[in-house]
């Protein structure tokens, strides 16, 4: 069991919610009469003829008798003042966590075939006799959950194209993903504006912007990394001198950055140079190369073999993985982690590999922050992020196209690394 020299610092990250309410006084959109406006004016009656009951905020209980004798959905948004030129489109459907014959359908709110943003309703139903995909015929519908904004009174032809965007945002752009919305209390005033949702990468952080769709103003833009990076500190428990569980090769006479052989798991570090390959999605395992694993040929101290940063994702590593085990029951086998020092854009931040198992995850540490103040991310909570996502990859999807299942991980991946440090 080699030690390390080197002092460790570990650099606490203090994220802050950089998507919250711009500066100005927030107003909710249940304050906006334009939000279920059938709850204040003279529908409100028809509305609590065909239920059983309507709630403050405007969900309604079904009356089964009342459904029995031939009243539809559709005959009760027609009461909410629902009009033509306002349709929903299904978005998905989930089981309840608690009941098993429960589940909820999302359907979205469409003007004129463009997406309102925020707007639809949720259904709750009971499972019937004839289940399967879509239900049946048989389903119970028990409540409906209405979020319907009125139909608003702009036009929803764009004047800026989608293949405008990329000349109105700030540049460079190296990744944005599109979405055509009426979106609604942007400003807090309970407006209806047409803009683009732009979400993108710069090289730097991950933003998301709105663009007025008829005259190419960008309304507000948030970024991702707002007061990401705390200043670095030596903290006790990390600066002294550490002995690492790394493992001794009788055959050879060297300890090489990776579990001894007695270890209850087995960490591999690479330690790539700023030359060397950019290990990131998807998995190529030929490039995970044993030659970037560090080695040394003193029997007792680790000096300059590899990088300080290297070590310390190593003795992180060997600090999170029993934290895992013990605290959430999650049990990971071979962790390969790459420590990655390149500066070139495409390499930077850190990542989980996609699809990897609790047998075999891969996650590659690297640098991030604002140029010229590059830090890395091979800190506590970070790097269970990471760990974290290996594990959710068996539970929920992660498509890069896809933002909602993405957000969903990020979001998940971010309490567990919270919780782990």
């Amino acid at each position: 069991m080699n030690k390390l020299k080197i002092l460790i610092f570990c650099t606490f990250l203090i994220i802050t919610n950089s998507f919250g309410q711009a500066e100005g006084e927030y107003n909710s959109p249940y304050n906006c009469s334009n939000l279920n406006s059938f709850l204040y004016n003279e529908n409100i009656t028809q509305v609590e003829s065909l239920v059983y009951e309507v709630f403050p905020n405007g969900g309604v209980m079904i009356d089964p008798e009342i459904m029995e004798n031939g009243t539809t959905v559709e005959d009760i948004f027609g009461a909410m003042g629902v009009e033509e030129n306002t349709s929903f489109q299904f978005v998905n459907e989930t089981p309840s966590r608690l009941e098993e014959n429960k589940f909820f359908r999302r359907y979205e709110q469409l003007f004129n075939s463009v997406k309102v943003n925020g707007g639809g309703y949720t259904e709750v139903l009971y499972r019937g006799t004839d289940t399967g995909p879509g239900g049946g015929p048989c389903d119970e519908l028990a409540m409906i959950s209405p979020y319907i904004i009125d139909e608003p009174n702009i036009p929803t032809t764009p004047n800026i194209l989608e293949s405008d965007i990329l000349d109105i945002l700030p540049s460079p752009v190296v990744r944005a993903e599109s979405e055509l919305l009426i979106s609604h209390n942007l400003d807090n005033e309970c407006e209806f504006i047409l803009t683009w949702k732009v979400i993108y990468f710069d090289g730097v952080s991950s933003k998301v912007s709105w663009i007025d769709a008829q005259n190419g103003e960008i309304i507000k833009t948030k970024d991702a990394t707002v007061n990401l990076f705390a200043p670095m500190e030596n903290v006790d428990a990390y600066g002294a001198e550490q002995d690492l569980d790394d493992r001794f090769d009788a055959a050879t006479g060297k300890t090489f950055l990776e579990s001894s052989d007695d270890s209850d798991f087995n960490i591999k570090i690479l330690d790539i140079p700023p030359s060397g390959p950019c290990l990131t999605n998807p998995l190529d395992e030929d490039l995970w190369d044993d030659s970037f694993v560090p080695s040394t040929s003193n029997p007792e101290f680790w000096e300059d073999e590899a990088t300080p940063i290297t070590y310390q994702t190593f003795f992180l590593a060997s600090t999170v993985l029993p934290l895992f085990k013990d605290e959430l029951g999650i049990e990971f086998n071979n962790v390969n982690i790459a420590v990655d020092e390149n500066s070139d854009t495409d390499c930077l931040n850190s990542e989980a590999i996609l699809d990897p198992t609790l047998d075999n995850a891969f996650i590659r540490m690297g640098l991030f922050g604002p140029p010229g103040d590059l830090q890395h991310m091979s800190v506590i909570d970070m790097l269970s992020h990471e760990l974290a996502h290996c594990y959710l990859f068996r539970h929920i999807e992660y498509d890069f196209d896809k933002m909602g299942p993405k957000s969903i991980h990020e979001g998940i991946a971010d309490i567990i690394g919270e919780y782990i440090e």
